[in-house]
Protein backbone atom coordinates (compact mmCIF):
# COMPACT_ATOMS: atom_id res chain seq x y z
CA UNK A 1 0.00 0.00 0.00
CA UNK A 2 1.35 3.39 -0.82
CA UNK A 3 0.52 5.95 1.64
CA UNK A 4 2.23 9.36 2.07
CA UNK A 5 1.45 11.61 5.37
CA UNK A 6 1.32 16.04 4.34
CA UNK A 7 2.63 17.60 7.94
CA UNK A 8 2.59 21.38 7.81
CA UNK A 9 5.05 23.23 10.40
CA UNK A 10 6.10 26.66 11.41
CA UNK A 11 8.61 27.40 13.75
CA UNK A 12 6.61 30.08 15.37
CA UNK A 13 9.79 32.02 17.42
CA UNK A 14 11.97 32.97 14.08
CA UNK A 15 11.74 36.47 13.72
CA UNK A 16 11.93 36.35 10.13
CA UNK A 17 8.70 34.12 9.84
CA UNK A 18 6.80 36.76 12.56
CA UNK A 19 7.76 39.50 10.36
CA UNK A 20 6.44 37.67 7.41
CA UNK A 21 3.31 36.99 8.73
CA UNK A 22 2.54 40.23 10.08
CA UNK A 23 3.08 41.16 6.34
CA UNK A 24 0.43 38.85 4.95
CA UNK A 25 -1.83 39.16 7.95
CA UNK A 26 -5.48 39.87 6.96
CA UNK A 27 -7.37 42.83 9.02
CA UNK A 28 -10.16 40.42 8.95
CA UNK A 29 -12.33 38.55 11.53
CA UNK A 30 -9.81 35.22 10.93
CA UNK A 31 -8.43 33.81 13.60
CA UNK A 32 -4.83 34.99 13.59
CA UNK A 33 -4.18 34.65 17.42
CA UNK A 34 -0.41 33.61 17.87
CA UNK A 35 -1.40 30.60 19.97
CA UNK A 36 -2.70 29.21 17.08
CA UNK A 37 1.18 29.00 15.72
CA UNK A 38 2.08 27.76 19.26
CA UNK A 39 4.86 24.76 18.78
CA UNK A 40 3.50 22.33 21.54
CA UNK A 41 6.99 20.06 20.62
CA UNK A 42 5.21 17.20 19.36
CA UNK A 43 6.28 16.57 16.17
CA UNK A 44 8.93 14.13 16.82
CA UNK A 45 6.36 12.21 18.34
CA UNK A 46 4.58 12.59 15.07
CA UNK A 47 7.60 11.31 13.11
CA UNK A 48 7.98 8.12 15.56
CA UNK A 49 4.23 7.52 15.87
CA UNK A 50 4.23 6.94 11.69
CA UNK A 51 7.37 4.74 11.57
CA UNK A 52 5.85 2.31 14.74
CA UNK A 53 1.80 2.31 13.18
CA UNK A 54 2.47 2.94 9.60
CA UNK A 55 5.74 1.29 9.05
CA UNK A 56 4.27 0.45 5.38
CA UNK A 57 3.92 4.09 4.87
CA UNK A 58 5.52 5.81 0.86
CA UNK A 59 7.00 9.27 1.96
CA UNK A 60 6.41 12.14 4.60
CA UNK A 61 6.09 15.26 3.15
CA UNK A 62 7.18 18.55 5.74
CA UNK A 63 5.50 21.27 4.51
CA UNK A 64 8.01 24.74 6.18
CA UNK A 65 8.96 27.86 5.85
CA UNK A 66 12.44 27.18 5.19
CA UNK A 67 13.03 26.22 8.43
CA UNK A 68 13.49 22.58 10.75
CA UNK A 69 13.58 21.25 13.94
CA UNK A 70 17.37 21.03 14.90
CA UNK A 71 16.84 17.11 15.74
CA UNK A 72 15.31 16.65 12.29
CA UNK A 73 17.37 13.98 10.02
CA UNK A 74 17.02 15.88 6.80
CA UNK A 75 18.88 12.55 5.39
CA UNK A 76 16.24 10.42 5.08
CA UNK A 77 14.93 8.35 2.42
CA UNK A 78 11.83 8.91 3.05
CA UNK A 79 11.54 12.33 3.68
CA UNK A 80 10.61 15.04 1.29
CA UNK A 81 11.19 19.25 2.42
Amino acid sequence: MDIDFIITWVDNQDPAWQEEKARFSPESKADSRDRRYRSWDNLQYIFRGIEKFAPWYHKIYLVTCGHYPAWLNKENDRLVL
